[in-house]
């Protein structure tokens, strides 16, 4: 169905067929996708604000040349951080946002709490100590190298964290993110509220329970 999919271009199904030594599959078209599906999941072209955030370049490709010290291993298909030992993924941010939305459109609100929640736990076992020891700046750079928006401000106490960030997507990953690293170094449990403006930007506010 796959091969048929990419040779013809449209949707397919099969019929299967039992014979004395195996089956016999044939292939036809399908009925018409589910264009209402896919013109949900199309991405939102959301204002974008210019950053502030130089990378020094390669020349051949243009990704950052922060990448070079990562390990790729062509056979194995994976993209390891050396630094953290991690191993990394290139994701439409875009996409994944597409997603949650029409998650949470579907399934309500409850849903976005758990797309936080699992984003807010996954962070919190993933940074290593040294990360979190680095900071503001280190966060600026985790979230621009993953395409994830700019962060702006980053105002944290024992008991709270204003966090502002630019061009955010996917907001409910950011804000997730945002949370994990509050109870990370704070070791103290949260809640999380966010906002995001008409101009793209998210707010987030985390306070100490």
């Amino acid at each position: 169905m796959a091969a048929f999919n990419i040779m013809q271009g449209l949707s397919a199904q099969v019929k299967i067929e039992e014979k004395e030594d195996g089956y016999v599959f044939t292939v036809v078209p399908g009925e018409d996708p589910e264009l209402e599906l896919s013109s949900r999941l199309e991405t939102e072209a959301l204002p974008v604000k210019p950053g502030d955030i130089d990378f020094e370049q390669c020349p051949r490709c243009g990704v950052p040349l922060y990448f070079k010290e990562c390990t790729w291993d062509f056979d194995e298909g994976t993209i390891t951080d050396n630094m953290t030992g991690r191993n990394m993924s290139s994701l439409g941010m875009e996409h994944i946002a597409a997603v949650f939305r029409e998650l949470e459109a579907e399934l309500g609100e409850d849903i976005a709490r758990v797309i936080m929640t699992a984003q807010r736990d996954y962070i919190k076992g993933a940074l290593l100590k040294k990360e979190l020891e680095k900071g503001y700046p280190y966060f600026v750079l985790f979230f621009a190298l993953r395409g994830m928006g700019n962060l702006v401000q980053f105002d944290m106490s024992d008991n709270a964290l204003a966090a502002a960030v630019e061009n955010a997507s996917p907001p409910l990953m950011v804000a997730g993110i945002l949370q994990g690293i509050y109870e990370a170094k704070s070791d103290r449990e949260s809640t999380c509220d966010y906002k995001r403006g008409d101009d793209g930007t998210l707010s987030v506010s985390i306070q100490a329970l």
